[in-house]
């Protein structure tokens, strides 16, 4: 959700979202309701967990045993006598056996030498066959992950900014803080909501939801969560006219307290999206003295290294043994930053990082004795088409056409970026995507027979409006030359000039790379697709049901339709979605958690395999 531009990186547009917040000015502390009311909280409500329902649990039934086979009644031993009930050897006693030749009796010892040894074998195969049905088979090897003293981590570009409440927006900001502090909920492996000081929570109505906080969960100076710090915390936003406060927020209304260690929220209108936005508004400690270290105030697993002082570049963590996630794996935590790619490989391979990136792909490659581990954004590069104005995109075949003439691959290469094609402006981790849309393959040929059919059988001009890097629009120019379409580039060097001029309408069509900052496929259409440029009542209808529906099974419907109708009337031609190559020198067992476009991961659970 950064914003932030530098040469030759990709352009990630929040577009009217965040790219920095003001300091969030602290409130007074609210004074305590005399009687603390008891929120309703309907027996037959779960909590929701959005925007995907967390998988419920298996219970697997245990194996019935199998019974043993009884066994068969033991041969005689060598050597031991049978007696019959009379006492009698085994009945009548043996006949000798006289051959014609006069040697009946050796005949018959070796008749009886016969019979020993078979039986030898009979008894000995028993025995070995009941050894192996009693034999259980080896446990299987447990492989057995380490704990890490200090875990170093080199970001590009870095500027961490300040701590929690004054943070800035950006993915350095929640990289950063997102270690410390916590919400009443959070993110797990990438698009599901799960409970964190939260133990549950219902929606009495629309507009009202109400959770239960969990008990004995410690700030980092001592003090025990209470529900009173959530308000505090809440208000504490609220009141503050920065960013944070305006895209996660905006549309609470009030926050009160009440019995059985309960909150409600009150918004002012049904927000489906409530939860993806609490899980960045952080629970921070409301007695805190002003002065203390603001990561004191903070329920997560690591706190600021005593004796250092955070800086833009560089933040040292260790953990905090109150945790009540249990310990953390890794023991802690030392970010630093590099200007540029090879300065952040150099660094690495002298050993002053253990994790090291973004890495451009192909200098990765490069690195020697490195493990990679990738990270997918949840941002779509796209060609946006004004349908509006007059002129040939009105024409759906045209913007057939160019569907089938560009070659998403090449041009995500063209960056120098690891990226995926993609068929809709909704990536995978987010709400809305729709697993029936698939990617386009180029076809150039099928390109030009849309545009004869659109009545340019000689080819057309277009006017390309960009902020991207030459390489990747000179390889959309190219594709669209290939279908007869010439192209004229418009670039915009000033991104927040180029992000209005093609809000206004004012470009005939143009390229942008957006993540949405509630990441939600509501947020995504509604941006992207202004109406200056877009107007589908079908679609318009489809989203204002959306925008006010709690229930996460019937809008994810809503939002899919939504994509269905985005791609068969070619509103846009969705390109690329784009991956982030981390070096590590070691084979650590991490995982990406948080939906975002940086490394999103909660280092206490990393280990070292």
């Amino acid at each position: 959700m950064d914003d932030k531009q530098t040469e030759g990186e990709r352009v990630n547009v929040s577009i009217g979202g965040t790219r920095s917040a003001a300091p969030v000015a602290p409130s007074a502390e609210p004074e305590a309701p005399a009687t603390p009311e008891t929120f309703p909280v309907p027996g037959s409500e779960e909590a929701p967990v959005a925007p995907v329902p967390a998988g419920e649990s298996e219970t697997t039934p245990a194996p019935t045993p199998t019974p043993e086979p009884e066994p068969a009644p033991a041969p005689p031993a060598p050597g031991s006598v049978v007696t019959s009930g009379d006492g009698t050897i085994g009945g009548p006693p043996l006949q000798a056996v006289t051959s014609n030749d006069g040697h009946g009796g050796k005949r018959w010892l070796k008749t009886l030498i016969t019979i020993i040894i078979i039986a030898l074998l009979a008894v000995g195969g028993w025995f070995a066959y009941k050894q192996f049905l009693q034999k259980k088979p080896a446990a299987p090897a447990t492989v057995q992950n380490k704990n890490i003293p200090l875990l170093k981590v080199g970001i590009l570009d870095a500027d961490y900014g300040n701590l929690y409440p004054d943070m800035s927006a950006s993915e350095y900001g929640y990289l950063i803080n997102s270690q410390m502090f916590e919400g009443l909920v959070r993110y797990e492996n990438k698009s599901k909501l799960i409970p964190d000081l939260a133990s549950n929570w219902s929606n009495p109505d629309d507009n009202t939801w109400v959770f239960t906080i969990k008990d004995g969960i410690k700030f980092h100076d001592g003090h025990t969560l209470a529900p009173a710090d959530v308000k505090y915390s809440l208000d504490t936003v609220m009141a503050s006219n920065s960013d944070l406060a305006q895209t996660f927020a905006g549309t609470i209304a009030s926050v009160d307290v009440g019995g059985n260690n309960q909150v409600k929220i009150t918004t002012k209108q049904p927000d489906p999206t409530l939860l993806n936005k609490l899980a960045f508004l952080y629970i921070i400690d409301a007695n805190l003295p002003k002065g203390d270290n603001p990561s004191l105030a903070g329920t997560g697993p690591y706190q600021i290294k005593s004796g250092t002082t955070p800086t833009s570049t560089n933040v040292q963590m260790v953990a905090f043994n109150g945790y009540h996630g249990g310990q953390p794996s890794t023991k802690a935590l030392d970010f630093g930053s590099k200007d540029t790619a090879t300065a952040l490989v150099k660094a690495f391979q002298a050993h002053q990082f253990n994790i090291v990136g973004p890495i451009p792909p192909a200098q990765a490659k490069k690195v020697a004795g490195s493990t990679e581990f990738v990270t997918t954004e949840p941002d779509v590069d796209f060609i946006g088409f004004n349908t509006v104005k007059t002129g040939p995109l009105q024409n759906k075949l045209v913007r057939q056409a160019i569907r089938y003439a560009v070659n998403p691959q090449n041009i995500g290469q063209a960056r120098g970026n690891q990226t995926t094609p993609v068929g809709q402006l909704i990536p995978e981790a987010i709400p809305g995507y729709n697993p029936a849309i698939k990617p386009y393959k180029q076809n150039v040929e099928k390109a030009k027979q849309l545009l004869a059919q659109a009545g340019y059988p000689n080819g057309l001009t277009l006017t390309l409006t960009t902020s991207d890097p030459a390489a990747q629009t000179d390889a959309i120019v190219n594709d669209l030359k290939q279908a007869g379409i010439t192209v004229k580039v418009d670039q915009h060097n000033d991104f927040d000039e180029f992000i209005d001029f093609f809000n206004s309408g004012k470009a005939e069509m143009y390229t942008v790379d957006y993540t949405s900052d509630t990441l939600d496929g509501l947020d995504i259409y509604t941006t992207t697709l202004p109406a200056a440029n877009y107007n589908n009542p079908k679609l318009t209808d489809l989203l204002n049901q959306a925008n006010t529906t709690v229930d996460p099974a019937k809008r994810l419907k809503l939002l899919q339709q939504a994509a269905t109708i985005v791609d068969q009337d070619v509103a846009v031609v969705p390109l690329t979605t784009e991956d982030n190559v981390w070096l590590m020198d070691k084979p650590y067992a991490i995982q990406q958690d948080m939906p975002s476009s940086f490394i999103s991961v909660y280092f206490y659970k990393v280990q070292l395999k």
